[in-house]
């Protein structure tokens, strides 16, 4: 309702539910009403992986743009020992296959050590700034990235983004299912 009001054009989603789902639960539902209305919707992919089959709602969305976490290059391990530094999709990263056979996320992007705002600490305190792992610390990371195709081109919809970030991603060689 108020996408022209405020010139909104993207949603990041950094919420979810760990139980697999086949994009019909109402978070996902709802994700897909959102790209219908024209935003662009990028939502995380959850951190409940590494095992198959632990992208919930919304992620599970089919027009949504699921974003997994990566380590990156340099980082390193954290105390779990399945982490493993350098490219790598994080060991607690959601993944595949959706309960109807759907590959998900739809990519992946730096998710492991990242700095951002401390929202606790509103008046910018001694303490401005933490570090988290998460899907939830690599959707924006692709939002932003949405966004900037969106001040170049506003005439760009959710699917072309969508297609265009997919296409356009570096493919690491982890392959298979």
């Amino acid at each position: 309702e108020n996408k022209a009001t405020y010139g909104i054009e993207a949603i990041n989603l950094s919420l979810g539910d760990s139980e697999c789902s086949d994009g019909t639960d109402s978070a996902s539902l709802a994700a897909d009403a959102a790209v219908a209305a024209g935003l662009v919707v990028l939502v995380a992919a959850g951190n409940s992986g590494p095992a198959p089959c632990t992208i919930g709602g919304p992620g599970a969305a089919p027009n949504a743009l699921t974003v997994g976490a990566m380590a990156d290059t340099g980082v390193t391990p954290g105390l779990d020992d399945s982490w493993i530094p350098g490219f790598n999709l994080a060991g607690f990263s959601s993944r595949g296959p959706t309960v109807d056979g759907r590959i998900k996320p739809d990519v992946a992007a730096p998710g492991v050590q990242i700095t951002s705002a401390n929202a606790a600490n509103g008046n910018n305190g001694a303490t401005p700034y933490v570090t988290f792992d998460g899907t939830s610390m690599a959707t924006p990371f692709v939002a932003g990235v949405a966004a900037l195709m969106l001040e170049a081109n506003p005439a760009l919809t959710h699917a072309q983004i969508k297609s265009t970030i997919m296409a356009t991603a570096i493919d690491w060689g982890r392959g298979g299912a």
